[in-house]
């Protein structure tokens, strides 16, 4: 990492970024990216940057979009932001600009439009409703409740082994 980018990071109080497993207790581990300036090719390079936030109310799953602040000292060695808030829920993204909700690149307004159309023309009833889809955590598929652990045997295969 560069060295203007350890002292951008470090002078940001407040960081967005994606939360990820973390095997510490009432810790989220948060993976901030940014763009920063290549000065020999004048290129901005996407690098990243891994903190370890404290969240004392289990609020962050992985996945979440979530907005970091700097504590005034540091709890651990580690831990030197908070968990603020949960700006997105894993799967409930928003576009800023026309406030509409997401799934992946593309509107879920326009997906449901399309389907409906194919459905006219196929007179078939399937496809996926959001509208009527349970909240994310709310049936027991929902792997992202369980606790992670270390793996030390690479042949276990488990979504829960970090």
């Amino acid at each position: 990492m560069s060295m203007a980018l350890r002292q951008v990071v470090r002078a940001s109080s407040l960081l967005i970024g994606q939360c990820h497993p973390s095997l510490v207790r009432d810790t989220a581990r948060v993976i901030v990216s940014r763009l920063v300036l290549d000065d020999y090719f004048m290129v901005h390079i996407p690098e990243k940057e891994v903190f370890y936030a404290y969240d004392p109310k289990n609020q962050c799953k992985p996945g979440d979009v979530v907005l970091i602040e700097q504590l005034p000292e540091r709890k651990t060695k580690k831990i030197t932001h908070q968990v603020k808030e949960v700006i997105f829920p894993c799967g409930d993204i928003v576009d800023p600009v026309s406030g509409r909700r997401t799934v992946g690149n593309q509107y879920r307004d326009l997906m449901e439009y399309r389907e409906e159309l194919y459905r006219k023309l196929t007179d078939s009833s399937q496809g996926f409703d959001y509208s009527s889809a349970p909240p994310r955590g709310s049936t027991d598929k929902d792997k992202t409740y369980r606790e992670t652990y270390q793996k030390y045997d690479a042949r276990i295969k488990d979504d829960y082994a970090v």
